[in-house]
């Protein structure tokens, strides 16, 4: 009768904790795209490029596109040597696909820009307010993330309550595993 509940109890635990595992997966795997994610494993950007998110802690720079040495490729505050009037502000959004990659960008002075990225280094910028241009860029196929500096706070939350959740689930599995061998053994020496 015990053994069929403790069965019952393991099973459930591990229901919850695949269930909260792979949704913390799947968010983080979401959250890489605005540069918050925990498991850096995912390798979505061309040209061995990565996101990052630098707050706080770390100058307030926000969104950041940047390669595999961490030189900022899209960045605030970065600058490029073909266009030396350009210093980006912020970054708005960016899509993206195996061969380019496109962020729309504000600098400071306040105007609206495309940063086309066609290899690792090369870049290319194209005013926004150019209709056909702007007409190209959409035409792209292209993955958009959109509001990169802010994503939904559902997901972050949910992110954390899934991590929190996963831990206490996966560490009470182990205790009760463990307490089952314990128990298996000591029946085994009477």
């Amino acid at each position: 009768m015990q053994k069929k509940y403790l069965m019952k109890r393991m099973i459930i635990l591990i229901s919850i904790t695949l269930s909260f595992g792979i949704t913390y997966i799947v968010l983080d795997h979401n959250l890489y795209y605005y540069g918050k994610n925990e498991i850096h494993y995912y390798h979505d950007l061309p040209f061995q490029l990565k996101t990052e998110y630098w707050g706080s802690d770390l100058g307030l720079l926000g969104f950041r596109i940047e390669d595999k040495h961490g030189f900022a490729h899209i960045s605030k505050g970065v600058s490029y040597f073909k266009y030396p009037n350009v210093k980006i502000d912020s970054v708005l959004s960016y899509g993206f696909n195996d061969k380019l990659l496109i962020a729309l960008i504000e600098d400071t002075h306040q105007k609206l820009a495309y940063i086309v990225q066609t290899d690792t280094t090369t870049f290319e910028l194209i005013p926004f307010v150019q209709s056909s241009a702007n007409q190209d860029i959409q035409n792209q196929q292209l993955k958009w993330i959109y509001n990169v500096n802010n994503p939904s706070n559902w997901k972050t939350i949910l992110h954390t309550w899934c991590k929190i959740i996963f831990i206490i689930s996966f560490t009470t599995l182990i205790v009760v595993i463990i307490r089952f061998i314990f128990k298996s053994r000591i029946r085994l020496n009477r």
